[in-house]
């Protein structure tokens, strides 16, 4: 999972933190060269939701990429690249509702889903669930906001 934040001038003053699954030694350089922060799923545990939120700047604005290949292959084998260890539902689903309440989440996307790897289509289950989750933390947070 990919959380990016900037401020509302959308400078190239970004903050990032990655989740990581199988990427390549390449691609992880290039995102700390960028300022990213990497972590495992099992670092991400360790830390849990508010040490993962201590690293995103409150109160900013942000973009949300879920990779679903970050996931566990229990319940998302339908991808490029499963690999095991990866998070739960539960697990992307808490540290999701904390971040809408973080800030402002202005877009989000899920990439990597391959329904042609998954006889069960759990994967795409799995992913439009995760999505219609993070719209709904997002547009209560907003509707509380207004209430104020």
């Amino acid at each position: 999972m990919l959380v990016e934040s900037s401020a509302a001038s959308y400078s190239s003053n970004t903050s990032q933190v990655h989740g990581i699954s199988s990427s390549l030694k390449e691609d992880v350089d290039a995102a700390r060269d960028y300022g990213a922060t990497i972590l495992s799923p099992k670092k991400m545990r360790d830390m849990g939701v508010k040490g993962i939120l201590d690293l995103l700047p409150k109160g900013e604005k942000y973009y949300i990429t879920i990779d679903i290949d970050g996931l566990d292959p229990s319940i998302t084998p339908g991808t490029g690249t499963p690999s095991p260890g990866g998070l739960l539902y539960d697990e992307v689903n808490e540290l999701l509702k904390a971040i809408a309440s973080h800030g402002e989440v202005i877009g989000f996307d899920c990439v990597e889903v391959a329904p042609q790897y998954d006889p069960t289509q759990m994967t795409g289950q799995t992913a439009a669930r995760v999505m219609l989750d993070l719209l709904s933390y997002v547009t209560k947070n907003k509707e509380e906001k207004e209430q104020k």
